[in-house]
């Protein structure tokens, strides 16, 4: 049977933007590609937002979950237009089981998510540690626009961290919008080592030059920290803890 139709379900926490790559690479190989953007407020109503795009479907459909888009597609799998089911990184249960039981004895080294304690409710994933967990492989400039919207939904800085030159190039556009929007934001750059400086070394950019207010504007505010023991202490001169 030759299948066109794709449809891709997000995990908890984020929503169908993550699938922009791979929407990228299946419709450059023809297929025909939907996005289940889920409501994440009840498994009942990911199931049913699901079953509305495979009904959609002009015939048969493999359906695709990530994380915990996979227990979503195990319950919405009985669909008639499902021709099969693909698990990526994804909970896989089984009759009677959930993602708290499947995460409540992990084994030991194995990687467990930081969900915080529910509130009203609803669950939540610890900030700190969410690039580490959701978005570790995510590009400058993706990190620097997360790092915008958090700042704009929580009122509170975004915090996102670049590689040297070409990292600090790529977060420039995240910069600018947060600058332009006034959302509080922290971006920190890579820097060759200080025995390199001054020295035209790959990658070394003056970044107070770059992003300073003086030169283009595109920041508040640039500092060059030389000791991991000041970050700290810059944190708290851009945006004091309240």
């Amino acid at each position: 049977m030759d299948i066109k139709n794709v449809v891709l379900v997000h995990g908890g926490f984020v929503d169908g933007s993550g699938w922009e790559g791979v929407h990228k690479i299946l419709k450059k190989d023809g297929f025909n590609v939907t996005i289940v953007q889920n409501p994440t407020i009840s498994l009942a109503g990911d199931v049913a937002a699901t079953k509305r795009a495979l009904a959609a479907q002009s015939g048969p459909a493999i359906l695709v979950g990530h994380s915990y888009g996979g227990v979503v597609i195990t319950e919405a799998g009985t669909h008639p237009n499902v021709a099969g089911l693909v698990y990526i990184a994804a909970f896989a249960p089984d009759k009677g089981e959930s993602v708290s039981s499947l995460i409540k004895d992990p084994a030991p080294g194995a990687p467990v998510p930081p969900i915080l304690p529910p509130q009203d409710g609803f669950l939540f994933l610890d900030k700190t540690k969410f690039a580490g967990s959701f978005a570790a492989d995510v590009n400058a400039d993706t990190a620097a626009f997360m790092a915008d919207a958090q700042g704009k939904l929580s009122g509170r800085p975004g915090i996102c961290f670049a590689t040297r030159g070409p990292g600090a190039s790529n977060a420039a556009i995240g910069v600018h919008t947060a600058l332009q929007d006034s959302t509080p934001m922290i971006l920190f750059i890579g820097q060759v080592a200080s025995d390199q400086r001054d020295r035209e070394a790959f990658q070394e950019v003056d970044y107070r030059q770059m992003f300073g207010p003086g030169t283009l504007g595109m920041a508040k505010w640039a500092a060059q920290i030389d000791s991991a023991d000041r970050v700290p202490d810059r944190r708290g001169l851009t945006f004091p803890a309240g």
